[in-house]
């Protein structure tokens, strides 16, 4: 209240990790300290305070420090060109304008990603340990397993309590024990270097547990589940127009499923399919549909006549209906239900504009022809 005492002010400040201040913070200490000299240093893309720390540096600038230089550091000594590329690749699902990162030339292996039920506990301690064995056998001592959260750490920890090596969680006022496997919480791994890493993909969302399911249909489709919730589902190869917008095709989706997941979720990514069409010969059927690409919600791209299969023979229509079936039950997750329509009814007792449909559940209803429950049927089916 009475401002800070003069032999505690100081003329020159320096902040480091300045991303995870606030714009008010930033203020009290000008104000309190009345002096302009500040060397503040951050990286917007490391934040860990999201909800009250900085997103953009030109609010400091204009509103704050407004004769103040800002100089963007971009080369990156510490880490691989392999490590850098992928971070630069994460840098783009950022919706924020941040400078690529520009890694000297100093190769080594490209991060890679395994993909474990975390339901089964026992299959996540069992690969870690054969992970931790095969950086040790190459010599390598200074080994982190990296978790989101405190309390995803004290998991992992559990998980290897038992085993056979020395591990180590680390907490915030800890020193860190050498030779020792180090547990480590994201928010206190920054600055630090090890010569091994890995990061522990076990996170949660609303006390549930992220569950990746990814499912191929005969018809060249691909989808992905998160905790049995359907995120995407579409053709396993893709235009340029839909590249354009952030779509991957199958090779590339496999090659890190969370982040693909993440930029569908984050950018707003959706596809719809258009209506099954055939095309018969003498001996084959060959099936074509068209795909629609969206972006929050407005459509941005669309692949047309996209071949999703033959079958051997020719059927003269009779697989069709199947193939459409399947097809709009692969894309948009139809599971049986008691509220599906399994039989509709027209006739002179049921009034104009009207239809009477019979859901799984035996039970009837008479619905308005544009009821969106019965337009989606007709769509579906």
């Amino acid at each position: 209240m009475e401002g800070i005492d003069e032999k505690y002010k100081m003329r020159s400040i320096f902040i480091d990790e300045a991303q995870d201040y606030s714009y008010f913070q930033f203020a009290a200490l000008k104000e309190g300290f009345n002096t302009d000299l500040f060397t503040i240093v951050g990286d917007l893309a490391q934040g860990i305070h999201s909800y009250r720390g900085l997103n953009s540096w030109t609010p400091v600038l204009k509103e704050i420090f407004p004769n103040a230089n800002y100089q963007a550091l971009q080369k990156s000594y510490r880490t691989t060109v392999e490590i850098m590329n992928l971070a630069n690749d994460i840098l783009q699902l950022i919706d924020q304008d941040l400078p690529k990162v520009e890694p000297v030339i100093r190769e080594g292996q490209k991060p890679h990603y395994k993909m474990i039920d975390p339901s089964s506990l026992e299959q996540v301690r069992l690969q870690l340990e054969q992970d931790i064995a095969s950086l040790i056998e190459e010599e390598l001592h200074s080994i982190t397993i990296i978790g989101r959260t405190d309390r995803e750490c004290q998991r992992i920890h559990q998980m290897l309590e038992n085993c056979q090596l020395p591990i180590q969680l680390v907490g915030e006022k800890q020193d860190m024990k050498k030779g020792h496997i180090l547990i480590v919480p994201s928010y206190l791994s920054k600055g630090l270097e090890f010569s091994a890493g890995g990061n522990v993909m076990h996170h949660r969302i609303d006390k549930t547990e992220w569950h990746y399911v990814v499912e191929e249909s005969n018809y060249n489709l691909i989808r992905i589940f998160l905790n049995d919730e359907l995120v995407i589902a579409q053709p396993m190869y893709i235009s340029d127009d839909f590249r354009k917008y952030g779509f991957l095709d199958k090779k590339e989706i496999l090659e890190n499923v969370p982040a693909y997941v993440n930029r569908v979720q984050d950018i707003g990514l959706k596809v719809k399919v258009g209506e099954v069409t055939e095309d018969e010969w003498s001996k084959r059927t060959d099936f074509y549909v068209d795909f629609y690409a969206y972006k929050d919600e407005a459509m941005v791209a669309n692949i047309a006549n996209y071949k999703i299969g033959s079958r051997i023979g020719s059927y003269s229509g009779r697989a069709l209906k199947s193939a459409r079936q399947e097809v709009n039950e692969f894309m948009y997750d139809i599971r049986p239900k008691p509220t599906d329509i399994v039989k509709e009814t027209f006739g002179y007792s049921i009034p104009k504009g009207m239809v009477k449909v019979t859901y799984r559940n035996e039970e009837e209803e008479l619905l308005m022809e544009n009821d969106p429950r019965y337009v989606e049927h007709k769509y579906l089916y």
